[in-house]
């Protein structure tokens, strides 16, 4: 009996696997899309750039490659058998290590496409075709920079090219979502970013309504919860292991928990106003927040003002 001879007809190397992932997403994202194909392009579109991350610190050094890298073998890097670095991982890697320039509005793009991977993957996901598209545009047009930055002699890529033509239809798609929303957005009262698209075009007037992705909420609590975790990307986990403090309080205007801080400013989820860090200070005798007034250093909040009138 005469023996077949088999040989490795199936190779990707790295970064070629990367860009075959993303290809593969941009094919599920042609119109007309349905409900599956934004969620194999979700799912696509995060595996790919993922590897092409880690091939930019295989370039700095294998090892970076490994989740641990006092266990860094070249033999097993060599037969692909070992745990490689996490998504987390390897863009604290990337910058602090490769000194690579990724930006907070960057990194909060690029979690905000893994966790909706990760709820497709293992969970479920309830979510509007708008707002995953946002996200898939978001993550596609960092990826186009970072390989212009970080892996310029694969420009030339037959795939590159492929890419760089789609993601002008994403950039299409975005200039008309916002070319249709424009007006609405300029007479709304107070926008924020939304949760779930992470677009500047969510409207407070009445809970909270994104103009871009359509995503509502008519639960101040529960929004205000969302956009600490979605927007901010804090973890409350986190946060309360480390002895920090959720920063949600309640709110000096209509009392609510629903008051974020942010690192500019205050936004109240149920009222829907917004006030500068120097317009709230803590009250001097029960530390809620209150609102600071003129020449005012010991500042009190009303409660404690109509305890202190009481006695």
């Amino acid at each position: 009996m005469q023996t077949k001879n088999l040989h490795n007809d199936v190779k990707f190397e790295l970064f070629e696997n990367g860009l075959n992932f993303v290809v593969s997403a941009l094919g599920y994202l042609n119109e007309p899309i349905q409900p599956s194909d934004l969620k194999y392009a979700i799912l696509h579109l995060s595996s790919g750039i993922e590897l092409i991350l880690k091939e930019r610190l295989r370039r700095e050094h294998w090892t970076l490659l490994f989740n641990k890298l006092d266990k860094a073998s070249y033999q097993d890097y060599n037969n692909g058998k070992f745990t490689s670095a996490t998504f987390n991982e390897c863009i604290t890697r990337l910058i602090h290590i490769c000194e690579v320039d990724i930006s907070q509005q960057n990194k909060n793009h690029l979690n905000s496409l893994r966790d909706k991977r990760n709820r497709f993957e293992h969970f479920g996901i309830v979510d509007t075709s708008e707002a995953l598209k946002a996200t898939a545009a978001d993550a596609l047009n960092f990826l186009i920079d970072f390989i212009n930055n970080e892996l310029e002699d694969e420009l030339d890529n037959d795939d590159m090219v492929v890419i760089r033509e789609e993601v002008l239809k994403f950039d299409a798609f975005v200039h008309q979502r916002w070319k249709a929303i424009g007006d609405p957005l300029a007479k709304a009262f107070l926008v924020v970013t939304c949760p779930r698209c992470l677009q500047d075009a969510a409207d407070l007037s009445d809970g909270l309504h994104c103009l871009f992705c359509g995503y509502k909420n008519d639960d101040p609590e529960d929004v205000a919860n969302e956009y600490v975790s979605e927007v901010l990307r804090e973890s409350k986990y986190a946060i309360v292991t480390q002895g920090g403090e959720w920063p949600i309080y309640s709110c000096p205007n209509c009392y609510s928990e629903t008051l974020v801080r942010t690192d500019e400013v205050y936004i109240c989820f149920q009222c829907s106003e917004s006030w500068d860090p120097g317009d709230i200070k803590e009250c001097m005798r029960c530390s809620r927040l209150c609102f600071a007034k003129e020449d005012d250093f010991f500042s009190l909040c009303n409660i404690c003002l109509e305890d202190i009138r009481r006695q």
